[in-house]
């Protein structure tokens, strides 16, 4: 451990054992969910002092989901000018620098969200619901017609793809929605099944 790390405030030594120890499973533990908070953070650390809020918060929703652009440009640079906060005029920060910055924002982040650590079950954080647009029309047809939220694992660079929703945090942008099962030695025992059942169906 460096000495930057010892001489780091405890939420970042905390953040930063949590995610070194991490298996990178995207399932519901709460070191899912500080992993997804300290993207969030490092994007901002890094990129935010450099561009007007709002060019920012569009090059944060489009280019987080994207490999050409942002954070995976300058990961392996640690001396990338990207990296230095310009609002610190005595100081040129590091890549080390902004990422322990970035592990205390996330745990503080979900602290002050959901409290202690054993509230921030990602797939709890993560839920997905779905909305039927003749829920809009007040509570009773809402409960009938719409369903959720229900507990979802994964994130948008998963298998089982469960995108997080940047301008909702973190709730589900969009999941692997159709699911078939072919047995192609005997069709009839096909199965397919989409995520809210069959359409026109309330009862599915």
């Amino acid at each position: 451990k460096s000495p930057r790390f010892e001489k780091a405030e405890p939420e970042a030594r905390l953040g930063i054992e949590r995610l070194r120890l991490w298996d990178r499973k995207v399932d519901g533990r709460p070191v899912a969910a500080l992993y997804e908070a300290f993207v969030r953070a490092l994007w901002r650390r890094t990129f935010a002092d450099e561009m007007d809020a709002d060019v920012f918060r569009e090059f944060f929703e489009y280019g987080i989901g994207e490999r050409y652009a942002g954070i995976d440009q300058i990961i392996d640079n640690p001396t990338s000018h990207w990296w230095n906060d310009i609002a610190t005029v005595d100081k040129v920060e590091t890549r080390d620098d902004i990422v322990l910055l970035a592990a205390a924002d996330a745990v503080i982040s979900l602290r002050g969200k959901f409290g202690d650590e054993g509230n921030w079950a990602w797939d709890r954080v993560h839920s997905v619901s779905f909305r039927h647009a003749l829920g809009a029309g007040g509570a009773l047809l809402n409960w009938a017609f719409s369903r959720g939220p229900f507990p979802q694992t994964g994130d948008t660079w998963t298998v089982r793809k469960a995108s997080v929703d940047v301008r909702q945090p973190y709730g589900v942008g969009d999941i692997s929605s159709y699911r078939q099962v072919i047995d192609i030695g005997n069709w009839d025992v096909t199965w397919a099944v989409n995520p809210t059942g069959q359409s026109g169906n309330m009862m599915s």
